[in-house]
């Protein structure tokens, strides 16, 4: 399936992977309603949960945030405008180029177009911050520290519980548990030989 094809995909005419199976489709039965209501329901998903998810946590929240912050650096202004502009962009892309892969496996796949955003959103969401940051009165100026070293160890607790945290490993109990099911296996060889 060539890219441009993509917009037809999960459309009533092509539902599921039904399209990608196709060996000549006849693209000219998808009537445009239908792909104005797959371009909806795709906008209505990537509202719904994408956008929520975009960042994967606390800077995630300061940049939704940080898009209606008032910025006196013109750098700052710009970056946030050209993110607006590409979140509009990627959002539209992402909705209507969706096919059976974002059913399929919905947080990590080719057609998540606003995981391109992430490095700016995380330098619009820092912006943001160290806005407020400098807008409060703060008892003393060590204080900023403790509230980034805060802020940089709950956006990275995810991570590290992920890595240092104990797996509770692939045993299903019951049927098979492979300590006990050694210990039966080895006690009735036992019983068999005697």
């Amino acid at each position: 399936m060539s890219p441009g094809q993509a917009v037809y995909a999960e459309t009533a005419r092509f539902p599921g992977d039904r399209l990608e199976r196709s060996f000549q489709p006849d693209l000219s039965l998808v009537e445009t309603g239908d792909v104005i209501q797959k371009g909806v329901e795709g906008m209505r998903d990537l509202l719904r949960d994408d956008l929520l998810r975009l960042g994967g946590g606390w800077f995630g929240a300061f940049f939704l945030v940080g898009l209606i912050g008032q910025y006196r650096e013109p750098g700052v202004r710009r970056l946030r405008l050209f993110l607006l502009l590409s979140l509009a962009t990627l959002a539209v892309a992402q909705a209507m180029g969706r096919t059976h892969l974002s059913t399929t496996t919905p947080t990590v796949n080719t057609e998540n177009l606003l995981v391109l955003l992430v490095p700016g959103l995380f330098l619009l969401g820092v912006a943001f911050y160290q806005g407020l940051l400098e807008r409060f009165e703060l008892p003393f100026p060590e204080f900023r520290h403790f509230l980034s070293a805060m802020l940089v160890a709950g956006t990275a607790a995810p991570l590290l519980l992920g890595v240092f945290a104990r797996s509770p490993g692939p045993v299903v109990y019951p049927p098979y548990y492979p300590p006990i099911s050694s210990n039966r296996s080895a006690s009735s060889s036992r019983r068999r030989s005697s």
